[in-house]
């Protein structure tokens, strides 16, 4: 069998033929104008003809089984449909008239409302059997039964996407094996369909489960993949076993591209044990709307081939276009997908002309709903001389009923790709199929409810043009100014640990970087590096018996010498263009590129970052220096002009002077790397005072600035206490500016110290103080559970809650309180802190022994205040200075701990009953910088946006996190002074506003300013 026998001159009548005869019969087999199955599909087509509408309607069908009353519902109704909606009011939109009535009414409260929202249940239901199975296994029986007598065979597939326990695996396992126990009782007595049960090779099981290994363990994440297949496999054996032992089929889906490299390899790992090496009635998933699916599929034949057993391989196009691609654009990676989809469907054809000249080892199978990839495999089996039913078709529940008769009346083999389970778990899947069943590109809708013509339908992939380009997701920004210059900042790319050469890569820094502990690092003054009496011994806080390097203490006389150095180069830098200053950050932020893994290594190391925490530290320092390069060149380009007839008026920046930075250990390099790199790039010269304990990534850094051309005397490093030097250093006369960012108990004395101190001209001491937060998060009564756990447990514990935006708070509202309590308890109790170096590790150390003292005199004030709902695990590491999340329930607002900061994973939860006074309790706390909020009211969303009073609001995700230009990052109140870091007016807080004003008028000569030529040009 060759290529040429499959050409498109060779096969292409056959696909019309076998296309047209589909059409035929699907036309013959189409539901009665009185079925409930065409009324479903006109209402469908109907209701969703309207792409804005169709968006609300699918975010209402989401959030419908969190709404626990008819009231909920039916002020959710409100919100997303409202006739005087500001969205239809600008789009000119009106709903279809039956809706128009539908919510017409005044209150939520009343009689006519909660039979509109008894409806409006009911709908959202029947929706969901139409794609859904059943909830139970006994449902899940009942339907596969009444699949076989319509000539139909099944795959049943666990609904349930997102795990967030180990609890919640486990029973996942328990009811994989249950069903397939069930089943195989079940089919022992179903008779016999040869179409569907026998094939050329021989007899195919009844039972036939799909698997997705996401759902059997808690954490399927690629950054460690040897210790998600150790979990998986544990999880899997036993589920294989019960299948061989039945006699049923396995599937293992395929899921997200970020682990399908991960999936494929456990896959062969598991079928190449004794145990199951020869067990046939297996099969995975290959998708071709990524262009690696076919070289996927070769490696896979190729094992096959070696292990001498076959499988059965499903090729699919693939259901997570949205999200991929939305995800690769945001993380500024290359789009793994084709992104056009007649590629796609080509894809498919190739990919699935590979499975059928290799059916000696893969058994082929194919899934779609496109009329056209159906011919093509059909006329592909012919044209190659393969027996009938050599291969399979799939479709999914509920989708396409009359092209699933018509391939039934052809004798073709046809697997229902069936899920049950849950209606709340399985939304994500329904709003799925209902998008894909909706989509503009969607064959069925196209044929269906477009009725395209039949030769366009069938035409070969990328013959025509496409009826409805594609549109990619991309960054956009909305200036009111216009600037040309405001278009978004190109930051820096996500790393990408689904890679093996970025897990190896990162693996080596960490061995090389450790080779290199104990060094020391001196002060760097002028360029020189400079011993002194004393050296601070930094520890690594996973293994406190590491010294990771050696920093200077400095005293006050070497503080002194740093300043003056500062000050004498402080004329001639200033003087610098402004260019050249952004061209070196520009150059240092190349140099930090170049060691990435090293640089994130150093913060794994000294400050307990783990892998990705250390990688977002790492994006957000050479994204500050690329950023403030782009906004000096941006303010210098264009200073401020106004001039008139015979006067000239411009508005343009002065440096302040000499600037002393003072960061903080818990982002080591980006916070005191981005006001260092703010300051230098105005023109001002620099005193930098890291903490103590991330002294050793900001030595790195210092010589990286230096490496990339920063002239004698412009960056001074100064490390030592910041009880002793840090207060002489804010109180010298020849320190002009002071940028801060750490704990607000620190950061108020240090605004009052460098209030009562003058500089050596006499004026006060500018400041810009980045403090702390008691950041909360506010959990609606209609919110997405398992979505807020996650985001609560990423803002509340990731880096060991030491970050000043971590969540310490959490408000529930109304009657969800214990439900969300006891899935976040569930989820939080699996966390073992571990060293930061290891991939598996997602909560890593405190920074310190003091660190670890303060957190257990804080939990002791809790335990006399609330109830411990999860207190702290002893013994939870020996070396390091570990902690386990600690979760406090019924915390009074005016508690202490809910009131003071810890920089560690303690977490506080309020109980809400409105949402009014959720967001009144938000508010209580002195603090101002974070907040966020999971809801999915509109109407809650704006109140919150409005009301919240927070520097940064996070709505729908998790609050700790902060990109360059994305998320500028700031507090007030008790959280801040000064503008926003990564902001786009942060730099002028750095240079002193001037005004020139120059009368240009003599003795009655009045020369044109180019405004005025142009003004009496025009007039002319």
């Amino acid at each position: 069998m060759t290529l040429a026998r499959l050409s498109p001159a060779a096969i292409e009548p056959e696909i019309g033929r076998i296309g047209r005869e589909i059409f035929k019969r699907a036309e013959d087999a189409s539901p009665s104008i009185f079925s409930m199955e065409a009324w479903q599909q006109f209402g469908m087509n109907w209701l969703t003809s309207d792409e804005d509408l169709k968006l609300r309607l699918f975010r209402f069908i989401e959030v419908m089984p969190s709404l626990n009353d008819a009231t909920s519902i039916a002020r959710h109704l409100i919100d997303y449909l409202e006739p005087k909606a500001a969205w239809r009011r600008v789009k000119g939109h009106r709903l279809p008239g039956i809706l128009e009535l539908a919510i017409g009414f005044d209150r939520p409260e009343s009689a006519y409302a909660h039979f509109v929202a008894w409806a409006a249940r009911f709908g959202c239901g029947t929706s969901a059997r139409q794609f859904i199975v059943g909830s139970t296994p006994g449902e899940a029986v009942a339907a596969v039964r009444k699949l076989r007598r319509k000539g139909m065979t099944f795959t049943l597939d666990v609904l349930g996407e997102t795990i967030i326990a180990d609890r919640v695996a486990r029973h996942h396992q328990e009811l994989y094996l249950e069903l397939i126990r069930h089943l195989g009782r079940e089919s022992l007595e179903w008779r016999e369909d040869p179409i569907l049960d026998r094939t050329p090779w021989g007899s195919l099981p009844k039972v036939n489960v799909s698997i997705k290994l996401s759902a059997i363990v808690v954490r399927f994440d690629p950054i460690d993949p040897e210790g998600v297949a150790a979990a998986v496999l544990d999880r899997l054996r036993p589920i294989f076993r019960a299948a061989r032992q039945v006699g049923a089929f396995i599937n293992i889906d395929m899921e997200h591209y970020a682990v399908k490299d991960m999936t494929l390899e456990i896959f062969k790992r598991v079928l190449s044990e004794p145990e199951f090496r020869d067990w046939p009635d297996v099969g995975i998933v290959i998708q071709t709307y990524m262009p690696e699916g076919e070289t996927d599929l070769r490696e896979l034949i190729g094992w096959v081939r070696r292990r001498g057993t076959p499988i059965s391989v499903r090729i699919v196009k693939g259901a997570y276009w949205d999200s991929e691609t939305a995800t690769a654009v945001r993380n500024k990676w290359p789009i793994p997908l084709y992104t056009e989809k007649w590629r796609s469907d080509e894809s498919f054809e190739r990919v699935s002309a590979l499975l059928l000249k290799n059916a000696d080892v893969v058994r082929p199978a194919f899934a779609s709903h496109n009329v056209r990839s159906i011919a093509a495999v059909l006329a592909m089996e012919a044209t190659l001389g393969l027996p009938e039913r050599t291969l399979e078709l799939q479709m999914l529940t509920g989708m396409g009923d009359p092209l699933k008769r018509a391939l039934v009346s052809m004798r073709q083999r046809l697997r229902i790709y069936a899920p049950f389970g849950d209606l709340m778990t399985g939304m994500a899947y329904l709003i799925r199929r209902l998008i894909e069943n909706t989509a503009n590109e969607s064959f069925l809708r196209q044929s269906f409810g477009q009725h395209m013509s039949v030769d366009a339908l069938l035409a070969r992939p990328g013959s025509q043009p496409p009826t409805c380009p594609t549109i990619l997701p991309a960054p956009r920004i909305q200036d009111p100014e216009g600037e040309e210059c405001m278009e978004p900042f190109n930051e820096s790319a996500e790393m990408d640990f689904s890679r093996d050469a970025n897990r190896e890569a990162m693996k080596a820094a960490i061995a090389s970087t450790r080779a290199q502990f104990g060094r020391k690092y001196p002060a760097i003054i002028a360029n020189g590096g400079v011993d002194t009496r004393e050296w601070h011994e930094s520890l690594n806080p996973s293994n406190r018996n590491e010294i990771v390097g050696r920093t200077a203490i400095c005293d006050h006389a070497l503080a002194d010498r740093a300043i003056s150095a500062a000050r004498a180069a402080f004329p001639k830098w200033s003087a610098t263009p402004p260019a050249e200053r952004a061209s070196l950050l520009d150059r240092a932020a190349d140099l930090l590129e170049s060691r990435r893994f090293e640089i994130c290594a150093w913060m794994i190391h000294e400050v307990g970052k783990t892998w990705r925490e250390a990688q977002a530290d790492f994006m957000e320092t050479a994204d500050y220096f690329r950023f403030y390069a782009r906004e000096m060149r941006r303010l210098s380009a264009r200073p401020r002009r106004r001039d008139f007839p015979g006067e000239s008026n411009e508005y343009n920046y002065l440096p302040r002077g000499v600037v002393l930075t003072i960061g903080p250990y818990c982002f080591p390099t980006s916070l005191i790397g981005g006001m260092t790199a703010a300051a230098i790039v105005t023109g001002n010269t620099v005193v930098m005072k890291p903490a103590n304990d991330a002294a050793v990534c900001a030595a790195r850094l210092c010589e990286i600035l230096i490496e990339a051309g920063l002239p004698p005397g412009v960056l001074n490093f100064t490390p030592g206490p910041g009880a002793d030097l840090g207060e002489f250093l804010v109180r010298h006369p020849g320190i002009d500016m002071i940028a801060f960012t750490g704990s607000s108990a620190v950061g108020r004395g240090l605004i009052d110290q460098a209030r009562s101190a003058s500089t050596d001209r006499g004026a006060t001491k500018h400041i810009i103080a980045e403090m702390g937060g008691k950041n909360a998060i506010i959990v609606d009564d209609d919110a997405d559970l398992d979505d807020a756990v996650q985001a609560v447990m990423a803002s509340a514990f990731g880096y060991a809650g030491q970050k000043c935006t971590a969540c310490s708070r959490v408000i529930v509202v109304g009657s969800i309180y214990e439900a969300f309590v006891e899935k976040l308890v569930d989820s939080a109790s699996a966390i073992k802190p571990g060293p930061a170096d290891s991939p598996a590790t997602s909560v890593g150390p405190l920074i310190n022994e003091q660190a670890l003292s303060v957190a257990e005199r804080f939990i002791e004030n809790g335990m006399r205040e609330a109830r411990c709902v999860l207190p702290p695990k002893k013994g939870a590491g020996e070396a390091g200075f570990f902690m386990s999340p600690v979760i406090f329930s019924d915390v009074p607002c005016d508690a202490f701990i809910a009131r003071e900061e810890c920089m560690a994973p303690v977490l506080c939860i309020h109980r809400a009953k409105s949402f009014e006074e959720a967001v009144e309790i938000a508010n209580c706390t002195n603090y101002a910088l974070c907040a966020g909020l999971y809801s999915r009211s509109p109407r809650h969303c704006e109140f919150a946006k409005l009301r919240l009073r927070a520097g940064m609001i996070y709505v729908n995700r998790k609050i700790t996190l902060s990109r360059v230009d994305r998320q500028p990052f700031g507090g007030f109140d008790q959280s801040g002074l000064g503008s926003k870091t990564g902001g786009p007016d942060y730099l002028q807080q750095f240079m002193l506003p001037r005004t020139i004003s120059e009368n240009t008028a003599r003795h009655g000569f009045t020369p044109a300013t180019d405004a005025h030529r142009e003004t009496a040009s025009a007039h002319a």
